[in-house]
């Protein structure tokens, strides 16, 4: 019998889609094991180089690291770094190696941060015996290393990035991840009898597939979002544990009780700061030099909780430039936190489905400012009966 090609596997997972999500939804999904070695051992600093972030719906690769450059003098800076390497083992004489070459290409005055990543991997596993391959270029960028049974690569170009860590011992487990920067991610996870793959693509169509043995397991979702909430135990009994396992943090989700509070505090200081906050946008256009600096400095003390309004009064068109730009000036001084990105990408204050989630955490006192939310968004007056918000909420998926 003729083995089965990879795209043949892939088809038969895809037609099997719908089956597999039944099937979900009647029985209870096992976790897998992934087994444990020195990808664990590194999973901190696994987390470190594979961070992921909401796009709209979405979720992408975090490539800040991208940006960041760290300098390094040549002289005591240095010779700390070379200090620390061989307190953590590694060999002097691979140290005078490096030396022999251009010592800038491991330590340059303009290191990027994957290559720190990467290094720091190869140090926590002591570097010892180990090797290391550091090669830029414009466009195109490789980095590489092994070291104690793991290798480790990276190909960074304009806007690919591809990363692959494989171990050499016990169960000689892969973790392969690529994000193309304009909307496709992916990622396998093999060893032995386990393979998963994880596929977002351009549009956001989402894809788990798990092959375990001669069992074939697939779940879709038109959007990462969607995949999540349309099949929580494949999300949350082997994509999530996967990752945590590596070290890699899910960005966080719509029900994230920092983001459900978060939700709650922008819908009451709204509902009680609102006219304070749009007199001091207004005069921020002020003549008086000292109106608009008082007026600055109180918006960027409340900017925590003022963030929506002001992210709201940017969008308006009646502001004039010289406003405008003042608040723009205020919003790139003050980095939204994560569950500001969330709340803001996503639009999750104008989304009813979401809205009406907070009646189950919120207070009797904020109850009240939820319905007005509500009310603004769907020009329903419903007040704070959660059954009727549900009712209408059915009714409006079916329409």
């Amino acid at each position: 019998m003729s083995a089965v090609r990879p795209a043949a596997l892939f088809f038969i997972c895809v037609a099997t889609t719908i089956v597999g999500n039944c099937f979900a939804q009647q029985k209870q999904i096992h976790e897998p094991e992934f087994g444990e070695g020195t990808l664990e051992e590194v999973a901190e600093e696994m987390g470190g180089l594979l961070r992921l972030e909401w796009k709209d719906k979405n979720i992408a690769l975090k490539r800040d690291w991208d940006k960041r450059k760290k300098k390094v003098e040549k002289d005591e800076e240095l010779e700390d770094a070379i200090e620390k390497l061989i307190e953590r083992g590694v060999d002097e004489r691979r140290l005078k190696q490096l030396a022999a070459r251009d010592l800038g290409n491991v330590f340059g005055e303009e290191r990027p941060g994957v290559e720190e990543a990467f290094f720091a991997i190869q140090s926590k596993l002591g570097g010892g015996g180990g090797s290391s391959r550091i090669g830029s270029g414009r466009p195109n960028s490789r980095y590489s290393f092994t070291a104690r049974g793991l290798s480790g690569s990276a190909y960074l170009g304009n806007f690919d990035t591809r990363f692959t860590f494989e171990e050499s011992k016990a169960l000689e487990r892969k973790f392969e991840f690529r994000d193309n920067g304009i909307g496709r991610l992916y990622f396998t996870f093999s060893c032995d009898q386990l393979f998963i793959r994880f596929i977002q693509n351009e549009k956001g169509n989402t894809q788990l597939i798990w092959v375990e043995g001669d069992k074939v397991n697939a779940y879709v979702g038109r959007t990462f979002s969607d995949f999540v909430n349309d099949n929580p135990q494949a999300a949350n009994k082997v994509l999530f544990p996967l990752l945590q396992q590596l070290g890699i943090r899910m960005p966080m989700d719509k029900t994230d009780p920092h983001v459900l509070k978060s939700a709650l505090t922008r819908l009451e200081m709204q509902s009680s700061d609102e006219e304070e906050v749009q007199q001091l946008i207004k005069a921020l256009g002020s003549g008086s030099y000292e109106t608009r600096k008082t007026a600055s400095e109180k918006l960027t003390e409340g900017f925590d909780r003022w963030s929506a309004q002001i992210e709201k009064s940017l969008q308006d068109e009646s502001l004039t430039f010289e406003t405008k730009a003042r608040l723009k000036g205020i919003a790139s001084e003050n980095p939204k936190s994560e569950t500001d990105i969330l709340l803001t990408d996503q639009k999750l204050l104008e989304s009813p489905e979401f809205l009406i989630s907070l009646f189950d955490v919120a207070t009797d006192d904020q109850k009240t400012f939820v319905a007005e939310q509500l009310k603004k968004v769907t020009g329903q007056n419903l007040g704070t009966d959660l059954d009727a918000w549900k009712k209408w909420l059915s009714t409006s998926e079916t329409k």
